[in-house]
């Protein structure tokens, strides 16, 4: 056997270190990825609820409103008191890459299961949602539930094209934090019409990864997804012809939010222009005031009761008081005080002399 010299026990020692930590880089790397898929896999179970149905029906009508219906199976394994529904307020086109707004009406929640009823529930509007709550929150549920929403959508959602127009909608949103199971959707559009092109996309943001299953049936599109995981979106691109809103009307919805913003700047000029007017008619206008030279005596040229008139526009007593001071103070007239003494009570009076 051969003796190891320093050196090369040295160069050993540290292949062996460095084959170590990549093991332990690797055990690591591994771990991670088991913690990440029992995190995906787990994450709804963990929540104690889960969608196992959704059946979505929408209606385009001629006005450009769609007229949507959404039914959503969920089990309760533990204790909730419902759901949250967000519903957007608005969506970027992915040509123009604008913001447009679009309202919604007429919301209305049920249960869809067959014995049907109501469920209590609660509206509240954030800059870019619609928050649905149902639930009661003094009570919890557990179990099978059907909660069904139906609204109306009004705003900028067809495009329009030369000869044909246009819908790219995302059929069940992106806000939801559990996968979604079994989603059945439908998009009937008027009788008068020919769909020319239809596209269905499934998954995350901007996808393009086909949809499971889509059928066109004369106006009405239908798709089947089996399951969306959290966060993803079911989009459908819908092209038909002829028109079937009027470009008028697409053009008065496109314009919606400028004429707003119009008429409130209209409003805020006629005010301002009120507000002028009444400035000018009360003599207040400070942007045409001319500057003023403050006199501390009055001109020599005109006298004390001459100045008297001008400022009021009328001979008073104390003109007259102020014109005989001045004639006094000027040399031309006297004036002494008297004393009544037939009075019984002493009293003083003037006599202005020449």
């Amino acid at each position: 056997m051969g003796e190891i010299t320093f050196r090369e026990a040295r160069v050993k020692s540290q292949w062996w270190h460095k084959g170590i930590t990549a093991v332990a880089v690797q055990v690591t790397i591994l771990l991670l990825m088991v913690l990440c898929f029992a995190n995906i896999t787990l994450g709804a179970s963990s929540r104690g609820m889960s969608i196992t149905r959704v059946n979505i029906k929408e209606r385009l009508d001629t006005e450009g409103n769609l007229w949507v219906t959404k039914e959503y199976q969920v089990h309760f394994s533990s204790p909730h008191h419902g759901i949250y529904k967000y519903i957007p307020l608005g969506f970027t086109d992915p040509v123009t890459k604008k913001d447009r707004k679009i309202e919604i009406k007429g919301v209305r929640v049920y249960n869809c299961s067959p014995k049907g009823g109501s469920y209590h529930y609660k509206l509240r509007t954030y800059t870019k949602d619609l928050l649905v709550k149902i639930g009661d929150p003094h009570h919890t549920i557990t179990g099978d539930r059907c909660y069904g929403i139906s609204y109306r959508v009004v705003g900028s959602i067809i495009r329009p094209f030369q000869n044909t127009q246009a819908i790219f909608w995302n059929l069940v949103g992106t806000g939801w934090d559990l996968s979604l199971n079994n989603v059945h959707a439908e998009l009937s559009l008027p009788d008068n019409v020919k769909l020319t092109k239809t596209k269905c996309y499934q998954g995350s943001y901007k996808t393009t990864n086909s949809c499971t299953s889509l059928s066109v049936m004369e106006n009405r599109i239908t798709i089947d997804e089996p399951a969306l995981l959290p966060h993803e979106a079911l989009t459908l691109w819908a092209e038909w012809t002829p028109p079937i809103v009027k470009a008028k009307v697409i053009y008065n919805l496109l314009k919606e939010k400028k004429r707003r913003v119009f008429h409130v700047l209209l409003v805020i000029l006629v005010a301002i222009l009120l507000l002028s007017f009444y400035l000018w008619y009360r003599g207040s206008n400070l942007s045409i005031r001319k500057p003023k030279m403050v006199l501390y005596h009055p001109p020599e040229e005109i006298s004390v009761l001459e100045a008297g008139v001008i400022i009021d526009n009328s001979l008073d007593g104390k003109d007259i008081t102020a014109a005989l001071i001045s004639l006094a103070q000027k040399g031309y007239i006297r004036i002494e005080k008297i004393k009544d003494k037939n009075s019984i009570f002493s009293s003083e009076d003037y006599i202005c002399l020449l």
